[in-house]
């Protein structure tokens, strides 16, 4: 019973463990959305100022202005790639953490299938141990 109760306890802390993925996950998902708009929102400020370049050059602008846009574009064109990499690598985590999730549901499932076995066992056991009773009994009335 010790044994039962041990695993139990076992079950007990992988379930902790268990609901504190979920809620990283949860967190890690709502991050991977918000950094996702970021992206989007960094993308169409990109494209914005490209087409208002495009309008700007028909009218013929200051040079200084043209290296005022560019300088902005490579700015925005930088933080794209650092918002690419960020967002992978919040993927990565996200995968490391579903990876570590199912690897304790397994877990969880193996130890409630030992609990069943160490059951299943006590249970012969103790029915074993009645029919040697019966058995003793049936030789003890017998003589």
């Amino acid at each position: 019973m010790a044994r039962v109760d041990n695993l139990n306890k076992l079950i007990q802390l992988h379930n902790q463990h268990e609901n504190k993925l979920i809620k990283m996950s949860a967190a890690i998902k709502k991050k991977i959305e918000d950094e996702t708009k970021k992206y989007s929102l960094l993308n169409n400020c990109l494209k914005e100022y490209r087409e208002k370049l495009a309008t700007q050059s028909e009218k013929s602008i200051p040079s200084f202005q043209y290296q005022q846009y560019y300088l902005f574009m490579d700015q925005l064109e930088i933080a794209i790639k650092q918002q690419i990499e960020f967002i992978k690598a919040l993927k990565e985590n996200q995968m490391k953490i579903l990876t570590q999730y199912e690897l304790v549901k397994n877990k969880i499932k193996n130890i409630k299938k030992l609990i069943d076995k160490e059951i299943k066992i006590r249970n012969y056991k103790q029915e074993r141990c009645e029919n040697q009773e019966a058995v003793d009994l049936y030789n003890k009335l017998k003589r």
